[in-house]
């Protein structure tokens, strides 16, 4: 019974590894991989995941959308979300959903 198992095991591990080797050859590109490996930049993160549903919306910020909106309003009155240097801050409503999404995973 161990030995049929085994071999069961061991025939899914083969076709299974094998299945895999096609698509990772497939990612794996030319060899150059730069510096670093990089997913390329979305610009809009943060405009697109905070005007989604609000069923999805709580599931990825793990708070409702009029706790957010409450808490953006108090904190952009706080000094320290105001730019005094060169480089201009993002905005308040960005920074927290970049909190959020780190706090809540």
């Amino acid at each position: 019974m161990v030995t049929m198992m085994t071999t069961v095991i061991a025939l899914f591990l083969t076709r299974t590894s094998s299945g895999l080797q096609v698509p990772a050859s497939m990612l794996s590109g030319p060899g150059s991989r730069g510096p670093h490996n990089q997913w390329r930049k979305c610009f809009e993160l943060f405009e697109i995941s905070l005007s989604r549903p609000d069923r999805d919306f709580r599931h990825e910020y793990r708070v409702g959308r009029p706790t957010v909106d409450h808490l953006i309003h108090l904190l952009e009155q706080n000094p320290i979300f105001q730019s005094t240097g060169k480089r201009p801050q993002r905005q308040v409503r960005y920074q927290l959903a970049c909190f959020l999404l780190l706090y809540g995973s």
